[in-house]
């Protein structure tokens, strides 16, 4: 197998799997997968993967960088959503709990929330399918 089609079979399996890991940590929670149960915007990264997949099998490799886009469209999206959610999140605790005797509970609880490492692994996949769809063979 030539290198673009199977960096893009590589990237477009690294994508998919990391949909079901953990994408972030939420004290008191634990840990939330992109995929959330078919209700999050997983599915369609996972409807990405799969069409990236296709795409490297038939050796499309001008088309894998359309997917690595858009799929990057997707976690760009849900990850400035994310950013402004703690940010809101912290305004928000700073103004109900001024009076509260233990504030600072509050923060470390909000500090508490991280991204894990499935973020990353999709990101592999993310640079891989670019590294593809850029590839002449």
């Amino acid at each position: 197998m030539k290198t673009a089609p199977l960096l893009g079979v590589i990237g477009s399996l690294l994508l998919f799997v990391s949909t079901f890991m953990p994408i972030l940590k939420v004290p008191l929670y634990g840990s939330i997968n992109y995929f959330q149960n078919g209700l999050g915007y997983g599915v369609v990264i996972a409807a990405i993967a799969m069409t990236a997949l296709v795409l490297a099998i038939l050796k499309e490799n001008l088309f894998q960088s359309a997917t690595a886009l858009s799929a990057t469209i997707v976690i760009g999206y849900t990850y400035v959503n994310f950013q402004y959610a703690i940010d809101d999140l912290r305004s928000e605790m700073q103004v109900k709990l001024v009076s509260h005797p233990l504030p600072s509970l509050a923060d470390s609880m909000i500090d508490g929330i991280k991204i894990e490492y499935g973020f990353g692994v999709m990101m592999i996949g993310v640079i891989l399918l670019f590294v593809a769809g850029l590839v002449r063979d």
